[in-house]
């Protein structure tokens, strides 16, 4: 054979082999990419595939009962002004969830579209195949039949069975399709329709100067409340008592209760029904607490209705303006459940700031004292914001006494009364003690008097006719001895 017979021979063997090869490779490329997708296959097989839009109602009936989950596709509200949005633009739609017998005030509709999707997507992980005893996978009767309606008429009727054995998921049939699948299913679909519901209680907005949820109002009523409160928030963030007597609050208190507001959530739902049976049923006929309020910067008041303690420490809860009756704890309530007005009352009485005092005038079992006050710019101790000032005090003979020891003892003695009891009415005759003040920077007068109601008792009135309440003799009639040493120039002990 000639040389180049036999190269050419060589060339052409090579093409062959290399041509092979390439075969080769291909087909081997080509069974790997099926087996891929039939892995794929093998772990998703989907059941129901359907876009949102044509999605009509889901419908779901377990042993909670039957409820249905609606679609609808709605126009979008426009964030924008009717200058920028173009008239050729077609207007947005979002798709809208709801529950037969939920009030759209307390919808969960993240819930409601989470437990519609299956109507949408339902994907199982295996097909076990066609089983002829259904029982062994609870769909001879089953636990969650979800029967699904689309917009152009057409329906799938999903059975759902137990949990999975030793696995993930549940036991799923759809109708048309002998096969049992196992698929991931959503914990609604075994719900009532009070799953639906949401549990938070308020949505109340903070004050923005002082990050607190700020009542205007506050009223409290109830079987379970000695007697009806209310209780008004003013501009300057203090809580008065308004009814059943006028009081300055303990605003510290009143604002625990309006935090616990702001905070409180129902542990479920126990119906959506709030006829007037259904609340008869849950002992909100007759509430055992009523709480109305309004918000500082909120718009519309709110209230709550709680019954009786069930024995198991739950109550049921309404609120006003939705339709549904929630299970709240007792804690929830104990703030302001069974209130008295004493418990609720600031017990400090009138207190004037000592630096805005000009004349205090005292009458004790009818004999007067009167003490008046200078101030004096301190330059030194001044700033651009405030004006300090040094201060003498001078009794009605005109003598001057200590100011910075003995009157400060007295007068911080004779502020030293707490309210320890209520009262509503002044006991008769004189007061025992009195004290007028007026101030350097106001026109403003006021009183506050002393009657004694008991031997251990006196009835404290501010302002004429304002009656505070019942203090312990104590603290007075130490206040009396020292206004004694004061007006004679003599040391007058400090009290702490």
């Amino acid at each position: 054979m000639k040389k180049n017979t036999r190269n050419l021979l060589l060339i052409i063997g090579l093409i062959v082999i290399l041509a092979a090869a390439v075969l080769v490779l291909t087909l081997s490329g080509g069974e790997e990419e099926e087996n891929s997708s039939s892995l794929v296959s093998a772990e998703t097989i989907s059941l129901i595939s359907q876009k949102e839009e044509n999605l009509s109602s889901v419908k779901v009936t377990n042993e909670n009962g039957t409820y249905t989950i609606h679609v609808t596709e709605e126009v979008k509200e426009s964030t924008s002004s009717s200058s920028d949005a173009s008239s050729e633009e077609e207007p947005e739609t979002e798709f809208v969830y709801s529950v037969d017998g939920v009030d759209a005030a307390v919808a969960n509709t993240d819930r409601m579209e989470t437990a519609g999707a299956i109507g949408i997507s339902l994907n199982a992980t295996q097909n076990l195949g066609k089983k002829d005893n259904l029982d062994d996978f609870g769909l001879a009767d089953p636990v969650s039949t979800v029967e699904v309606t689309y917009k152009d008429g057409s329906t799938e009727t999903i059975y759902i069975g137990i949990a999975v054995s030793g696995g993930t998921g549940y036991y799923v049939m759809v109708d048309g399709d002998e096969n049992v699948y196992t698929a991931a299913c959503n914990e609604g679909l075994f719900q009532s329709s009070s799953y639906y519901v949401k549990t938070t209680m308020f949505e109340l907005e903070a004050d923005e100067s002082t990050g607190l949820v700020y009542a205007t109002s506050l009223k409290l009523s109830g079987t379970e409340m000695p007697e009806p409160i209310e209780i008004e928030g003013g501009d300057d963030y203090v809580y008065r008592l308004v009814s059943p007597k006028k009081a300055e609050a303990d605003s510290e208190e009143v604002q625990a209760i309006i935090d616990g507001l702001a905070t409180i959530s129902a542990t479920n739902v126990a119906s959506p029904d709030t006829s007037e049976e259904s609340l008869k049923k849950h002992g909100l006929d007759e509430p055992a607490g009523v709480i109305e309020f309004s918000v500082k910067g909120q718009e519309g008041k709110f209230k709550l209705s709680v019954s009786a303690k069930n024995e198991d420490g739950t109550r049921y809860a309404l609120l006003d303006g939705t339709k549904a009756i929630f299970i709240i704890n007792d804690s929830d309530v104990s703030a302001w459940l069974g209130r008295s007005v004493l418990s609720l009352q600031s017990t400090l009485n009138l207190m004037p700031q000592i630096e805005t005092i000009k004349t205090m005038t005292i009458t004790v079992d009818g004999e007067e004292y009167s003490f008046r006050l200078e101030r004096e710019e301190d330059p030194e101790s001044s700033t651009e914001d405030k004006t300090a000032y040094t201060y003498k005090v001078f009794n009605k003979d005109g003598k001057e006494l200590d100011y910075e020891e003995n009157f400060k003892h007295f007068y911080r003695s004779f502020i030293t009364n707490y309210i320890i009891e209520d009262a509503r009415e002044i006991p008769e005759g004189d007061p025992y003690v009195t004290c007028t003040y007026t101030y350097f920077d106001s026109d403003e007068t006021n009183s506050i008097a002393f009657y004694k109601a008991s031997d251990r008792r006196y009835c404290v009135v501010e302002d004429g006719d304002n009656v505070k309440g019942l203090i312990a003799p104590n603290d007075l009639e130490r206040a009396v001895e020292y206004l004694e040493l004061l007006n004679n120039g003599e040391e007058v002990p400090e009290i702490y």
